[in-house]
């Protein structure tokens, strides 16, 4: 609808048309009139317009200084006020917002009698985590990779900031803190040793290469193929990125946040840390494979360090990468792999754990409920 409305825009702006005043365009003998044109608008666009401009208003108002007779809206001659809207709120979804200011209260509880702080690390460390479970979700729906938070931005209407400072957010990072003491106390160190035994295989060092990567990938037609025009174009982007990187025009960090943050899960500069023989990342096993022909010309890679190289095309797209260090295979201490370990055995059974635990403290913590419709009086 929206493109047909451009249309007739643009039919009213044709050279050598001398329409009437209030004409927009003219079809035959027929006058579209801006009238016409603004009732359109504001039919089919006007509810969203609204929406838009609310949320710009609202996302900063305080609601615990505003009157309760205050009004909060005005639409064509309709008000609503505080109270109004705070009592349709409490009929609909009261209950489930007093069971969620509960369950915050009872963790936040459990945290001071632990002596636990939230602070910045533990929020990231969720954010961390609801990263990875978010791109997990993607990959078993057959999807591919998207920046979290940019899908933050766009879907959830907030930046990275405002979705950490979301109390049921901090609550969340709270129950993971005490999740991860759980299992820290029940997780000695003869446990893990025999657990770092019985799975070498798994826990000692690889032969591996640190990379920072750009993945540039193909724009495919409708039926998953690449055109010739396609690999022409993605492979001339690639090579002029290369071109001002090799000649220092642009730093590698710069490169990767404008052409490659949004289509891999990799650190800040596209740091993706180290990556064994098949292309597996230390830090994120699931995460895209690196192609074996871009990791073959990273371990012949030799210093200094960082250390740039060509442009790798291959089935998913074209890779620009920096090697930043190379170390040999060998064995590793429990000193080493122990918050590796943790993090595994957490992330594994974090979903489980935290169920239970709220659970767990709901039911150890005294709670009286209120009458919520005599709350109000």
């Amino acid at each position: 609808m929206r493109a047909l409305l451009v249309l007739l825009l643009a039919a009213a702006l044709r050279a050598g048309e001398a329409l009437p005043p209030g004409v927009v365009a003219r079809v035959g003998e027929r006058d579209i009139t801006i009238g016409e044109l603004t009732r359109a608008l504001l039919v089919r666009e006007g509810a969203d317009a609204i929406v838009d401009w609310v949320r710009g208003h609202l996302e900063n108002l305080d609601w615990g200084a505003l009157p309760e007779d205050a009004v909060v809206m005005r639409v064509g001659g309709h008000e609503l006020r505080k109270r109004e809207l705070v009592q349709t709120l409490i009929a609909s979804k009261g209950a489930k917002a007093r069971e969620e200011l509960i369950d915050i209260a009872v963790v936040e509880q459990a945290l001071a009698r632990a002596g636990l702080v939230i602070d910045e690390a533990q929020l990231a460390a969720t954010y961390r985590v609801m990263e990875r479970d978010f791109q997990r979700k993607l990959r078993q729906q057959g999807q591919g990779y998207v920046d979290f938070a940019s899908w933050l931005r766009v879907k959830q209407k907030m930046s990275v900031e405002q979705f950490l400072a979301q109390p049921a957010i901090r609550m969340l990072a709270g129950l993971h803190a005490l999740v991860r003491r759980e299992l820290a106390a029940e997780w000695d160190e003869r446990r893990l040793q025999a657990k770092l035994d019985a799975e070498r295989a798994r826990w000692d060092q690889r032969a591996g290469v640190d990379l920072a990567v750009i993945h540039l990938p193909w724009k495919r037609a409708a039926d998953g193929g690449i055109s010739d025009e396609e690999r022409i174009r993605l492979q001339s982007v690639a090579n002029a990125i290369h071109r001002q990187l090799a000649r220092r025009e642009l730093g590698f960090a710069q490169a990767w946040e404008a052409f490659g943050k949004a289509w891999d899960a990799s650190g800040p500069g596209g740091r993706i840390g180290w990556v064994d023989s098949e292309g597996r990342r230390e830090d994120d096993p699931e995460a895209r494979r690196i192609p074996r022909a871009l990791v073959a010309k990273a371990f012949a890679a030799e210093p200094p360090w960082p250390r740039l190289l060509p442009p790798v095309v291959h089935d998913d797209g074209v890779d620009i990468a920096e090697v930043w260090g190379k170390r040999p295979a060998r064995a590793v201490t429990l000193a080493e792999v122990k918050g590796r370990m943790l993090e595994e055995l957490f992330e594994r059974e974090v979903e489980e754990r935290t169920k239970a635990l709220i659970a767990r403290l709901r039911r150890e913590a005294t709670i009286a409920y209120g009458s919520l419709p005599e709350a109000l009086r």
